[in-house]
């Protein structure tokens, strides 16, 4: 209704009234009281001319409200005494006057866009309950609204607004609306909302939920309480430094790969399963004693983690620890007298600062499964920061020391009742020193003290070793009481037999794995895969020097030492042998068993020795060798010889034995007296003779070797004719590409000519069988002629 009339004029007997709105707080506030009069042509032209800073509608069943030009101009809102009940989709979009709108409390919905990219300060509404996409989308001037009866927001609600806070007491389930909320820091959810990263890019610094999901993620989270009984999230919060549970029914927890968190607060509750994988700033984790169940790798990879109690944790998988490098004490486990946890796999590996110091019967537990038993890293203490140990007990399935760099001293004085010590049990022990045996143990099982920085040895009571039992070690000095028997078995080393000088079965070692390891390089840069045969319990033990003989030894051999450099052999109440002028006899001097005298480059045998014992001359320093007449050309008697040049054999010979010349890389000359014909060439004859770029005629040979020729890399040519059998590898990369076969040749056995440098091969008529890849990785040959004639039964896989 009109409030007052303006006489505006006269004309044609008529008067024209103009109708105008009621004002309030000194004109500023336009009072509508009339829904007629929310029109633009009435409206526009006050707001505009009359600084009209505040509309309110004051029409009690008004509720149809719409967008007016007139609202760009106006920047309070008040609708408190109307009965709208939305505020439509765009109604006040980009308008950049609005501050604040105060709306009825029967409004409870805002569309669409309703207040987008404007400058809307505050909404005072208490009733408001649902709220759609994009409503305050850019509003960025917005700080406050009253979200307490919310049930339904959408998403981009308030992306890029302003707001500060938001309470959200009835909300039923949140969406991305407070995407880009940079200023929102403070969130209150009820308990039924799992959240997962719709509050992401906020600026929430502290937060309380109940429940969270698996993708849970706010990138400026710095601390999170958590009330809920299951929690378990892993996607890393970058800032995230500290985590509370407050919930005494929490039954399970998983917090892992949070990268900067450093605390995590447990509640006094009964925590059947907890994990906390790759915190690496992970230092604090109180009440650890409500924890009864720890999963695989718990706490794998917590860097930072010094002490933590666990009092109530009855048993440590493997990895639970993994890679812990600061953790020092576990309360109820290395600082108790008896630990009642059981410990299974490697729960400690790479925990360098977690020391124990006795280990006896009763004081661990310890689980073995297969796979445990066959994987020493997998042990109880494998790889942990042990110094100093005595050892009274070891279970049945054998423990474990692999890899303990710190470890120095070891005691194992007072271990009874075990006649053994297991595989890999101090294998790279770097910095391992000083040992004690038991006087019991009469075994070393392989690889058992391999890599470690022993240098004395006094195996006084051993009689059984495994190949690498000791390789790689810095021993100087050796005491030995008894002829040592090779491990050559899968099973415990008590089980095992005298190994042969080649060792048949290699398999179960794993040997295509140990050949990358420095043990199997000879110090000569040469190719070592053909060391396989050769494998000794003190492989790589350049710095031994002395070996004392006890009175128990009967037989000796250099083969067991390779790379060392022996210069001195003492007896000790041992009247079996005879030590003169750096060589080892038997008490007639007839039978050389060793040389180690490193001074002279020649050698020429004395006339009263009869036999030279297999690797006698290994590791010498000859450059040049005269054996006599009388002496018999035995297998391995150059073997080894690294730097002998050249031979000369008295003697007529017509065979080869095994690996007569193997491992003799500067070979240049074999001189065989006149008449000498070889009808035999053994395996490994020859093998790894770089140098040897010449042989003696072996026109009427018959027989040859596996490996016989296998690396003669100088080797270009051969002359067979009188050989129908080519034996498994027996030119395996040589240089060879000139050959001359026998007419009669019948098989060629696998991988013969394997990368050789053969150029062309023509199938004689009595060829039956070409194995498996006997002319793989020929590069250069080029023509392969077989014809109708030919009787070949079997061409293998692989061949070329």
């Amino acid at each position: 209704m009109l409030n007052h009339l303006t006489f505006q004029g006269l004309l044609c007997s008529q008067i024209k009234l103009k109708c105008e709105p009621a004002y309030e707080d000194n004109g500023q506030t336009l009072v509508i009281s009339s829904s007629s009069d929310l029109t633009d042509e009435i409206l526009l032209s006050i707001v505009t001319t009359k600084n009209i800073q505040k509309l309110a509608i004051r029409i009690s069943d008004f509720t149809d409200l719409t967008s007016l030009s007139a609202f760009n101009h106006i920047q309070n809102f008040d609708f408190s005494q109307t009965s709208i009940t939305q505020i439509p989709p765009n109604c006040f979009k980009g308008l950049k006057n609005i501050k604040n709108i105060v709306l009825t409390s029967s409004a409870t919905s805002i569309r669409a866009y309703a207040f987008a990219s404007s400058s809307i300060e505050s909404v005072t509404a208490s009733q408001i309950v649902s709220i759609d996409d994009h409503a305050f989308y850019q509003c960025s001037n917005l700080a406050t609204i009253d979200l307490s009866h919310a049930q339904h927001i959408k998403d981009f609600a308030f992306t890029e607004s302003g707001l500060t806070s938001a309470t959200l007491d009835s909300l039923q389930e949140l969406t991305y609306a407070f995407y880009k909320c940079e200023k929102l820091t403070t969130v209150t959810l009820p308990e039924t909302i799992e959240v997962n990263s719709q509050l992401d890019s906020t600026s929430i610094k502290t937060i309380t939920l109940f429940n969270i999901g698996y993708k849970f993620y706010i990138d400026s989270l710095v601390e999170l309480t958590l009330t809920g009984t299951e929690i378990y999230f892993g996607y890393s919060l970058p800032k995230l430094e500290k985590v509370k549970l407050t919930n005494p029914d929490l039954f399970s927890v998983s917090i892992t790969e949070q990268m900067v968190l450093h605390t995590i607060e447990l509640p006094e509750s009964n925590i059947l399963s907890a994990c906390f994988t790759l915190n690496p700033k992970l230092k604090t984790v109180t009440n650890g004693q409500s924890i009864r169940s720890l999963a695989t790798d718990a706490f794998a990879s917590c860097t930072s983690l010094e002490t933590i109690d666990l009092s109530n944790v009855d048993q440590f998988e493997t990895d639970i620890f993994l890679n812990c490098y600061s953790l020092k004490t576990i309360h109820g486990f290395n600082d108790v007298e008896s630990s009642q946890i059981v410990l299974k796999g490697a729960p400690f590996k790479f925990c360098w600062n977690l020391k124990i110091t006795e280990i006896s019967e009763g004081k661990f537990n310890f689980f073995y499964d297969q796979y445990i038993m066959n994987n020493p890293i997998s042990n109880a203490f494998a790889y942990t920061g042990i110094e100093d140990l005595t050892i009274k007990y070891y279970p049945e399935t054998g423990l474990y020391f692999y890899g303990c760099k710190n470890l120095k001293r070891v005691d194992m004085s007072q271990l009874t009742g075990k006649t053994y010590l297991p595989k890999y049990m101090f294998r790279d022990c770097i910095n391992l020193d000083t040992v004690i045996f038991p006087d019991e143990v009469t075994s070393i099982h392989y690889f058992a003290f391999e890599n470690t920085k022993l240098t004395t040895l006094n195996l006084k009571n051993i009689k059984f070793i495994g190949v690498f039992g000791f390789s790689n070690c810095n021993v100087q000095e050796l005491t030995m009481n008894y002829n040592f028997k090779i491990a050559d078995s899968g099973g415990f080393i008590d089980e095992c037999v005298e190994r042969p000088d080649k060792m048949e079965n290699y398999d179960y070692l794993e040997y295509e794995k140990m050949i990358n390891y420095e043990r199997i390089n000879d110090g000569n840069d040469y190719p070592n895969e053909h060391m396989r045969h050769y494998v000794t319990p003190f492989w790589n033990c350049k710095m031994l020097r002395k070996i004392t003989l006890g009175s128990e030894v009967t037989s000796f051999s250099l083969k067991y030492f390779p790379n060392s450099t022996i210069t001195e052999i003492v007896l000790d109440n041992n009247n079996n042998f005879v030590v003169e002028n750096g060589i080892l006899y038997d008490t007639t001097k007839t039978i050389i068993y060793a040389y180690f005298n490193t001074q002279s480059t020649e050698f020429t045998v004395p006339d009263t020795v009869e036999t030279i014992s297999p690797f006698a001359l290994a590791y010498s320093p000859y450059e040049t060798i005269t054996v006599p007449k009388h002496i018999n050309i035995i297998n391995g008697l150059f073997a080894f010889c690294h730097k002998l040049k050249e031979v000369t054999i008295q003697a007529k010979i017509n065979r080869l034995g095994d690996y007569t010349f193997s491992h003799c890389y500067n070979l240049e000359t074999i001189n065989f007296a006149e008449g000498s014909s070889l009808i035999s060439i053994g395996h490994e004859c020859f093998i790894c003779c770089y140098k040897l770029s010449s042989l003696p005629s072996m026109e009427n040979a018959i027989s040859l070797g596996n490996y016989s020729f296998a690396y003669c890399t100088s080797l270009t040519s051969i002359n067979i004719p009188k050989v129908s059998l080519i034996p498994s590898f027996c030119f395996w990369h040589s240089n060879i590409a000139q050959f001359t076969f026998a007419p009669t040749l019948s098989i060629v056995k696998d991988n013969a000519f394997n990368s050789t440098k053969i150029q062309s091969f023509s199938c004689p008529e009595t060829l039956v069988y070409i194995g498996v890849g006997a002319f793989a990785n020929c590069i250069k040959l080029t023509s392969f002629t077989y014809n109708e004639n030919n009787k070949i039964t079997a061409i293998l896989q692989g061949v070329w």
